[in-house]
């Protein structure tokens, strides 16, 4: 049962300083808070941990949570033989000796009991004072009949006494040589020879130093040295070697030296070789160095007794020693906790002081340490010689004694913040005070008399105000900023109104704590950080102080938050309270030499390292002044010493002066109790023989079935720390946490064996199992046993069979009778039974073939139905066609005699010509022949641009012209047409004028657009007379590239405008060089600029000159050059009409009138994607992003195809405000590009979009993608389906969505949860919460989840009363109302419905699975 576990505890380094200072923290303990009595005659640990009391009102026992008394009963034999007890010993067979005024008693573990042992003659009544053990293990015992030696195997004594009449020993030592030295009455010291059986004696003589201070000896001490101290009853304590010789005498254990020596009553050394001596109705005296001290000055003022009278000291394995007195009860002190100084513990410590609530601390030069109270002034602490000094509003004429913090400037000044009194300058060299407070009059005063902290910065003094926010006090200046008249900082001063604390790191950054969040002010600008859901936020909005590491690192620590840290790369913050189990309410911080935190909270000191991973934490049961510690009250000073207050003081500490040291603890079973009595060894009804410290297994009756079992951790360090936890093998599997609770009580087990195991804390809060596993047997009642049911058995058997003897001679007559009957009634059972399945038959193939008969109706009329529409919009079409082609039949008349006439000439005139120079060619001059070959060289010019036009036309008649848009440069277009025409203008001595932006490029087709502007610039030096000039210019208007081209030519009256570009129209004109013209070129100009989505207009008079005005679209992303672009076509897929047949049904279920939303500004390519899909899908259309966005939000579709290059919105943007927006962020986007533009797919990407097709769409692709878009959003659909409906009582976190989806549905749960009970709560109010109609919310929330708003919120309903449930605080009935279900049997309905059982059920279900 005994057990040593090594529990790392904090002792100081060199713990013999403290005793040489006599730094001693002592604790009492009385009959006013616990103790049985007050009165002591000694005290003892043995070594299973408890510690032993002796009295004269019986022998106590504790465990550090519980006395046990032990007293004379003389219907006991087991019980002690008598009350007054004088002396305790474990010997080193682990026997447990008591000594009373009767004699010798023997402990017996086994039965919580004692033996009487016989030490002298039979009856004889022998006082036992004192008890020990020599090496040889004899066992010595000091009584009032002299000296004896008992054998406990044999039970025999014997006696070694000396002739003198005076054989009253009351104390017994034993030294290095196993010698026996006796204190006695009245006859001195003695020392007895164990090996000659002889006495040696050494008596005081009157007036000779060279004896012992006298023969009335009450105690004994052989220290380490050997040397052996004497405590007289009327003289003090003399020292002596092993040979008598008096080495020295100490007369004086009394503060007055005059006043009469008492008793001294037990002398004893400890662990770290410190001499304590107790001496009657005096203080404790210890020996420092060669002089004996009294402890009076050190003791705790929160001891209730005085501290006198010391009867017996004893050093326990925890590090306390024990100081049991005469009437005023038991006192202890430890020096590990004696680590952590006191001060200021009440206000009697300093003189006046009126509070020792400590709120800040301040270390000058001279390394004092200034110390400011809540309402006691300003304190002054010397650390070398412990003294305090007192400032005060009555000493000083301080605005307040309310200080509230403390800094020092560069001038030696100490500047203060107060409650009430604004701030103080003192100088503690002369004393000076100037105290700083608001004065409504003066707008350069302070703001605000609450002044919580400040901040010396330079030329600056930051204060920060509880209210008014932050002010600067310039000392330059003499002046105060603030935000009324602040020029001077970069932002409101008033922002971080509440200020608890002013830091300023290494790398000169401001950090203001609030309790509005943190604030960080880098010189330039004022960053605000605060807290919400996001975990890389602080953890609360209450921040109460900022400290920096020796590595830089940023310390956070807040209220109802704990403790953040900084990361500066990320910018974020690092929550560590919860991941290291930290409190959630920090009061100050401060980061040693090693970088290990020191933080105070409501709950003591907690020293952590994120590094090592290392977590401790101190209380007040460990020598701190309380468990509570003030705002910011912390300090490092220059010497590495940690200061920290509270409201009893202030404790002072150096962390480098702690080390580990073992500790060991033992656990115990200590006691048994059935239906609340306590149950003891081998007594009547008690199942125990021995105690239950020593019991392996304890089996009990059914009739026992109500029991409890007392455990306890021996710990005398820190008893209140230790938390205790167990788990009964074979009824579960599950560590039970007990808290403090010492007691496991159990009911109606079943029938078995069970086990159980029992974990408690240590110091430090880690957990040690107990070695023992202590088996309970519960055995069952007789109506369980097994013989009982056998006997059972074969009762049942008997009865059973006589019963059935006599039943089946009746059944026998019965089964005759009716086996007639039972045949006629089958037979004709048989025939109706035939009968009806036959109609059966009959009726189901009916019904199969009118379901065949409605399907293919059905069918048949839908086809039919759209063979008609479609009939019907094709002989619309017919009819369109028949008039374009009887319009192209007249303008084709006109055109072929136009193009017959211009033909005519030129064919005419070449033909002429070359015939005139074939046959006179030998008879011609040079100069002829050149003039003849001008003149066919025009005219087969003239037939050339007349054929090219002629194509350019027929190409677009055809639509078979390929439209290739790219990004052209207007400027390069121009000039490159200006160059080919270059002959043409110097010919006619025309200018040509060129103020084209170099910057303007349209998106166009090149060879289109090139082919107009050669045209019209052709048309230009045509119609222009000589030293004309053509004017050419560009300028951008909305998302619109204009160019002009002017000419100072012959113009055009109105008539000819209104021809201009008519095919039916004569057009034939003559240029100003007797060129020819047949309109044709200006028709096909007009034919590509609107391919090209662009206008061409014309301004002209008669005689003045004609403009041609070219509007074409802007290019989305200009660049230099031009840029091909891949061609898009319409494409030429075969659209058969079987396309939907062939494909799968299943599919097409699942897309059939579904909504898609088509956003293109080419309405070719709406028309073809509508084609594509029309037969299935319901198609909406929009010209441009802007409309599509409209569109989306009122049709809610199910998916979107985009193209991405468009006027006013282009695709990414588009894409991008759908998703951004809460009401569409769900709907799938698909993005139409071409190969070049693959570089875009990255934005498209990043913008949300869902897939990238190129251009040509093929069909089959285009649906598949829409399809797998669908079945998408339907797998999303069933995760979130099967994660509110399933039974886990947490959300999943592998549902994929978009993260707005996610931040909606997350927002949405909570509100839910937030109005749980809300009966009302439906679409409505959730709309009006979210800001979205109720068809959105409906289309948004069932695209998500599959449900409807209704089914949603009573699904989030029901899983949160999963959590109630399983918490079992609350009933059904409660949970029902709870979570928002009026009625309790609708609530059954709909549980059963959604979970597949009962509430009921589903709880033991649960329960059931976890044992």
């Amino acid at each position: 049962m005994r057990r040593f576990s090594i529990t790392a505890i904090l002792v100081l380094t060199t713990l013999l300083a403290f005793a040489q200072r006599g730094n001693y923290n002592i604790y009492n303990l009385s009959s006013e808070n616990g103790l049985p009595t007050s009165d002591f005659q000694f005290v003892y640990q043995d070594s299973y941990g408890f510690l032993w009391l002796a009295s004269y009102d019986g022998l106590f026992r504790w465990d550090g949570y519980a006395f046990k008394k032990y007293y004379h009963n003389e219907k006991d034999p087991n019980s002690l033989n008598h009350n007054i007890v004088y002396s305790v010993f474990e010997d080193s067979q682990r026997h447990l000796w008591i000594g009373t005024i009767e004699g010798l008693n023997l402990y017996d573990r086994a039965i919580d009991g004692f033996i009487k042992c016989t030490i002298g003659q039979q009856g004889q009544k022998i006082p036992v004072n004192a008890i020990l053990e020599d090496s040889k293990h004899r066992l010595w015992l000091g009584t009032s009949f002299g000296l004896c030696t008992y054998d406990h195997t044999r039970g025999t004594s014997e006696w070694h006494n000396n002739q003198s009449s005076d054989d009253i020993i009351f104390a017994l030592a034993v030294d290095a040589s196993d010698n026996i030295w006796a204190g006695t009455f009245n006859d001195g010291l003695r020392m007895f020879s164990p090996e000659t059986k002889t006495f040696t004696s050494f008596r005081h003589t009157k007036n000779d130093a060279r004896t012992i201070a006298s023969d009335k000896i009450k105690s004994l001490l052989i220290d380490h040295e050997n040397k052996i101290w004497v405590g007289t009853a009327d003289n003090g304590v003399s020292v002596v070697n092993t040979h008598g010789k008096v080495l020295k005498h100490y007369p004086h254990f009394t503060k007055d030296q005059s006043a009469i020596q008492g008793t001294i009553n037990c002398i004893y050394e400890d662990k770290r070789k410190t001499i304590w001596i107790g001496v009657g109705r005096e203080s404790l005296f210890y020996m420092d160095g060669d002089h004996p001290e009294p402890l009076t000055e050190t003791l705790n003022d929160n001891n209730q007794n005085q501290f006198l009278s010391v009867s017996s000291i004893c050093e326990d394995s925890f590090g306390n020693i024990w100081f049991a007195t005469n009437g005023n009860g038991l006192f202890y002190t430890n020096a590990t906790k004696n680590v952590f100084e006191n001060y200021l513990r009440t206000t009697g410590n300093v003189k006046g002081l009126e509070s020792n609530t400590v709120t800040c601390f301040y270390e000058d030069t001279n390394q004092n340490i200034w110390i400011g109270t809540d309402g006691g002034g300003l304190l002054k602490f010397d650390p070398r010689n412990k003294s305090f000094a007192r400032f005060t509003a009555a000493t000083h004429k301080f605005s307040s004694n309310a200080i509230s913090d403390i800094k020092g400037d560069a001038h030696g000044n100490l500047w203060l913040t107060t409650w009430h009194g604004g701030v103080i300058q003192f100088d503690p060299q002369t004393n000076r005070v100037a105290n700083f407070v608001n004065d409504p009059a003066n707008e350069n005063s302070l703001i605000y008399n609450d002044a919580k902290t400040l901040l010396v910065d330079d030329t600056i003094l930051w204060i920060g105000t509880h209210g008014k926010g932050l002010t600067a006090y310039d000392f330059k200046r003499r002046a105060f900023i603030h935000h009324k008249n602040n020029t001077v900082f970069p932002f409101n001063l008033n922002l971080p109104a509440w200020i608890n604390h002013l830091y300023k790191d290494s790398k000169q950054r401001l950090w203001i704590s609030t309790y509005g969040g943190l604030f960080v002010f880098d010189g330039k600008r004022l960053d605000h950080y605060t807290h919400s859901t996001d975990t890389l936020t602080i953890s609360s909005n209450s921040v109460n102080m900022v400290t920096e590491d020796n590595t830089g690192r940023i310390w956070v620590i807040s209220e109802s938050g704990g403790l953040d840290r900084y990361d500066e790369r990320a910018n974020n913050f690092v929550r560590l309270s919860e991941k290291f189990h930290l409190p959630e309410t920090m009061k100050a911080i401060v980061a040693d030499e090693r970088n290990t935190l020191w933080i105070t909270s409501n709950e003591g000191i907690i020293s952590f390292n994120e590094d090592t991973h290392t977590l401790k934490r101190y209380d007040a049961s460990e020598g701190l002044q309380g468990n509570t510690f003030f705002h910011k009250a912390a300090l490092r000073a220059k010497n590495g010493k940690l200061y920290l207050g509270g409201p009893r003081g202030f404790n002072a500490f150096h962390p480098d002066s702690l080390k580990a040291l073992p500790i060991p603890s033992h656990f115990y079973l200590t006691d048994l109790y059935i239906y609340n009595q306590k149950q003891t060894p081998n007594s009547s009804t008690s199942p125990l023989k021995k105690v239950l410290s020593l019991t392996d297994q304890l089996t009990l009756t059914h009739e026992q079935s109500f029991f409890s079992i007392e455990f306890a951790a021996v710990n005398f360090y820190s008893p209140t720390k230790t938390q205790y936890a167990y788990i009964l093998e074979g009824l579960h599997d599950q560590w039970i946490d007990l808290q403090k609770e010492r007691k496991v009580s159990f009911t109606n087990l079943d029938p078995g064996t069970y086990t159980l195991r029992v974990r408690y804390t240590d110091i430090a809060g880690a957990w040690d199992k107990a070695e023992n596993k202590f088996s309970i047997v519960i055995l069952p009642p007789w109506w369980k046993t097994l013989w009982f049911k056998f006997a059972v058995v074969i009762l049942a058997i008997t009865v059973i069979s006589g019963v059935f003897y006599i039943r089946v001679n009746a059944i026998k007559k019965r089964n005759e009778f009716l086996k007639d009957e039972v045949q006629r009634r089958t037979h004709e059972l048989s025939e109706a039974n035939e009968f009806l399945i036959e109609r059966n038959e009959e009726i189901n193939l009916q019904k199969e073939r009118l379901e065949e008969f409605n399907e293919e109706i059905l069918r048949q009329s839908d086809k039919i139905l759209d063979q008609q529409m479609h009939i019907s919009g094709q002989n619309q079409k017919l009819e369109h066609h028949v008039d374009e082609l009887q319009k192209l039949n007249k303008t084709k008349d006109h055109f072929f005699s136009i193009l017959a006439h211009d033909l005519k000439n030129p064919i005419s005139a070449l033909t002429g010509i070359s015939d005139f120079v074939k046959n006179n060619f030998t008879k011609l001059e040079k100069k002829d022949a050149q003039e003849y070959l001008n003149s066919i060289y025009k005219s087969s010019n003239a037939i050339y641009d007349l054929l090219i036009n002629l194509l350019n036309w027929s190409q677009t008649q055809s639509k078979s012209i390929e439209y290739s848009p790219v990004t052209v440069s207007v400027k390069e277009l121009v000039q490159e047409n200006a160059t080919l025409l270059e002959q043409q203008f110097t010919n006619k001595h025309i200018t040509l004028q060129i103020n084209v932006n170099p910057e303007h490029f349209i998106f166009a087709d090149y060879n289109m657009t090139n082919t107009v502007i050669r045209n019209i610039l052709s048309n230009s030096v045509k119609f222009t007379e000589y030293n004309g000039t053509v004017t050419i210019t560009s300028h951008e208007h909305d998302d619109e590239i204009i160019l002009s081209l002017s000419d100072t030519g012959v113009g055009m009256t109105r008539d000819q405008l209104q021809a201009l570009f008519k095919l039916d129209k004569s057009n034939i004109s003559v240029g100003t060089a007797g060129e020819r013209g047949t309109g044709l070129g200006l028709i096909v100009s007009k034919e590509f600029i609107e391919i090209n989505k662009g206008r061409i207009e014309v301004q002209s008079e008669a005689g003045k000159g004609t403009t041609f005005l070219i509007t074409l679209p802007k290019a989305v992303a200009a660049t230099k050059g031009k840029t091909k672009l891949t061609k898009m076509t319409v494409a030429n897929d075969s659209l058969a009409l079987g396309f939907w047949e062939a494909f799968p049904m299943e599919k097409l279920t699942k897309i059939k009138g579904k909504k898609i939303l088509i956003v293109d500004d080419n309405r070719e390519l709406r028309t073809y994607l509508k084609l594509l899909i029309s037969e299935t899908f319901e198609i909406f259309e929009a010209e441009n992003g802007k409309e599509g966005l409209a569109l989306a939000l009122e049709v809610q579709p199910t998916a979107i195809i985009s193209d991405i290059i468009m006027p006013q919105m282009n695709g990414i943007e588009f894409c991008k405000e759908i998703k951004g927006n809460t009401s569409t962020s769900h709907i799938p986007v698909i993005l139409l590009t071409s190969q070049s533009e693959e570089r875009s797919q990255l934005s498209g990407y990043e913008a949300g979009a869902d897939a990238y097709l190129t251009k040509p769409v093929k069909k089959e692709i285009l649906i598949q993608v829409i399809l797998n878009l669908i079945q998408n959003q339907e797998k999303v659909r069933e995760r979130m389906r099967d994660n509110i409906l399933g039974d886990n009582t947490t959300h999943s976190e592998n549902i994929v969505v978009n993260k707005r989806d996610e931040e909606f549905l997350n927002r949405l749960i909570e509100f839910i949860n937030q109005n749980l009970s809300d009966t009302t709560l439906d679409a409505r109010i959730l709309g009006e919460e979210f800001g979205i109609s109720r068809s959105i919310l409906y289309t948004k929330i069932k695209t998500l989840t599959g449900q409807s708003v209704h089914e949603f919120i009573k699904s989030i309903r029901l899983k949160q009363s999963l959590k109630l449930l399983l918490e079992g605080r609350l009933t059904i009935s409660q949970v029902a109302l709870e979570v928002g279900f009026n009625s309790h049997s609708y609530f059954d309905k709909c549980f059963i419905k959604q979970f597949g059982m009962g509430p009921k059920e589903y709880v033991n279900k649960r329960k059931g699975s976890k044992v």
